[in-house]
């Protein structure tokens, strides 16, 4: 029996009626003018099908998936796109919806497989919501960078309503990588400019050969990667590597050790030698030049330098690595001053050997003592003035890359580099052009360092005073250190201090020796170096520059104290 619905039942049914078509014409309004890309789409049976798996946790699930990337587009492609809103298609550059959604299988990439490998993953488990990131392809060819979010919205288990939304990320994924490509070359170039500075130091605080190819071959692999690397030395028409590194991992060190490399019969080596330019192969498995050893079999790129000065060539510096297409010409670029340091050593060990030989001649024949004395000195000479113009060279290189920079930071580092290089420089020009190849004045040195200093440096005005008896002799031994620590301090005083208004950065040395020790009293006309009390141990946290000063001075086995202000005022006492 039907009763008759009273008229409160029917307005209530009437509104519900009402307000479901207002939320209808809403959504398809908010769909169709929408910014945002929005796919509506039926995954069943996509739920079906991972339901039909015989797998019992989402482990298991994801080795499914791995073990045949096929099987993650086959279970996606049973998902249904039933519409698509004006921004997909516009997004996809489709003509219309209609082309879209019978191309979808065109949209997808080997990128966007780890994004509906998850996605599946997600399923599986019961998420009813997930957003990731993905690569997807447009009908016109273009690949897009997409944020996108997947809603089911049906109540229940099932998931015949799924609502799909992708953002345009593609420009944000673009200046990320171009700002994280910047900040690597900034990186690089800081690098670049702290493994110079070891070679410089290594260069002119060590006399023996292999110690100084050593470290050259470690600083390499800080800047270019590589499994193996070591340097030839030629000797006639054969290389033989005297210094390696990287082989042993690969049970190859016996042989490289004991390797002899004729140059007519390696064609990568007599190239490098003839033409004095890198040799760089690619692929050595499908280079004919390359020879083929078992011990070597691990090797695919390879870089070759030659190590040689103007007159020369010494050997070669070579780098190995286990995969192809490592190496290039523009890595060969970056290691040119590293095959120049290491014929450098060549050169030096080369002088060194011939001042031996000759001292040992001297010693078997008296009646020569003379002439032989005059050939050392001769020696000596042209060692202090090779050392002098390697060390230019070095320079001129660091002041080419202070010019490929603009960044301030960078600059003022190798300038700074710059300036430990002269003082070590001057050193050996003193040496050069003084019949004492062992000991030079402390005052002409510290005179002439300071007088170039304050011509080079940026401060607007910078006055010197030098105050040192003229009879204060030191060794290259401990000289050297001590010029690059006035160098530093005078650096620092020139970039920080704020003399008094009206008045230049005054910055003085003075100096006296005294049973047998020698005492400079350095100081500037700044408000000195703040929470210092009176002879205080300098404090190393102040910054790089004092760290340097105190191992300096440690090296020479002499002693710091920072005086109070007014200015900064530095005590340091050393062995005469």
């Amino acid at each position: 029996m039907d009763f008759p619905k009273n008229n409160h039942t029917i307005q209530r049914l009437e509104e519900e009626n009402r307000q479901l078509r207002l939320s209808r014409a809403h959504y398809h309004s908010m769909f169709s003018h929408s910014k945002v890309a929005i796919w509506e789409e039926d995954f069943t049976e996509v739920m079906a099908a991972l339901d039909q798996l015989e797998v019992s946790s989402v482990e298991e699930l994801d080795t499914y998936l791995t073990t045949d990337p096929n099987r993650v587009f086959a279970l996606i492609g049973r998902a249904k796109v039933h519409d698509v809103n004006p921004a997909t298609v516009s997004m996809f550059g489709a003509s219309s919806k209609e082309e879209l959604i019978g191309s979808i299988e065109q949209v997808l990439t080997p990128h966007t497989l780890p994004f509906l490998h998850r996605e599946l993953l997600a399923l599986w488990k019961g998420e009813r919501y997930f957003e990731g990131e993905t690569i997807n392809r447009t009908l016109d060819n273009r690949l897009i960078h997409l944020m996108v979010t997947i809603s089911i919205i049906d109540e229940g288990e099932t998931a015949g309503h799924v609502l799909v939304s992708m953002m345009d990320i593609t420009d944000r994924i673009h200046r990320e990588q171009h700002q994280a490509k910047l900040l690597d070359e900034i990186q690089q170039r800081q690098l670049y400019a702290e493994i110079m500075q070891e070679i410089t130091i290594a260069l002119t605080s060590r006399i023996k050969r292999d110690p100084l190819l050593d470290t050259i071959l470690e600083q390499v692999q800080r800047l270019v990667e590589y499994s193996s690397g070591n340097i030839r030395l030629l000797q006639g028409n054969t290389a033989y590597i005297v210094r390696s590194r990287g082989y042993e991992e690969y049970g190859a060190a016996g042989f490289i050790s004991t390797l002899k490399m004729p140059v007519d019969d390696f064609p990568l080596q007599r190239e490098a030698i003839r033409t004095r330019r890198p040799v760089v192969i690619q692929n050595t498995k499908t280079d004919p030049r390359w020879i083929a050893y078992p011990e070597t079999s691990y090797i695919h790129s390879f870089l070759l330098l030659p190590i040689l000065t103007p007159d020369k060539v010494y050997g070669l510096l070579s780098i190995e690595d286990q995969d192809p297409g490592v190496y290039s010409q523009e890595t060969a670029e970056k290691l040119l001053p590293f095959a120049h340091a290491a014929a450098i050593a060549f050169a030096r060990s080369e002088l060194y050997e011939q001042l031996n030989a000759e001292l040992e001649a001297k010693q078997r024949a008296q009646e020569e003592l003379a002439a032989s004395n005059q050939q050392k000195d001769t020696l000596l000479k042209e060692i202090h003035h090779r050392i002098k113009n390697n060390l230019s060279l070095i320079s001129s290189l660091i002041n080419l890359q202070s010019y490929r920079t603009e960044e301030p930071a960078i600059q003022e580092m190798l300038e700074q580099l710059r300036g430990k290089i002269l003082s070590i420089s001057m050193v050996h020009e003193k040496l050069y052009r003084s019949s004492d190849f062992q000991n030079v004045s402390l005052h002409e040195y510290i005179r002439d360092l300071l007088l170039t200093l304050e011509s080079t440096s940026g401060a607007t005005e910078v006055h010197t005073q030098v105050d040192i008896s003229e009879q204060v002799l030191l060794s290259t031994n401990t000289l050297i250190p001590v010029g690059l620590i006035l160098a530093e301090l005078f650096t620092n005083s020139s970039k920080y201090v704020q003399p008094p208004e009206g008045e230049p950065i005054r910055f003085s040395v003075h100096g006296l020796q005294e049973a047998g020790t020698v005492t400079l009293r350095v100081r500037d006309n700044g408000p000195g170096l703040p929470g210092h009390s009176k002879d205080t141990q300098i404090d190393t946290e102040e910054g790089l520059g004092l760290t340097l000063v105190q191992n300096l001075v440690q090296q020479i086995g002499g002693t710091l104290e920072l005086k109070e202000p007014p200015g900064f005022h530095i005590k340091l006492e050393f062995p005469a």
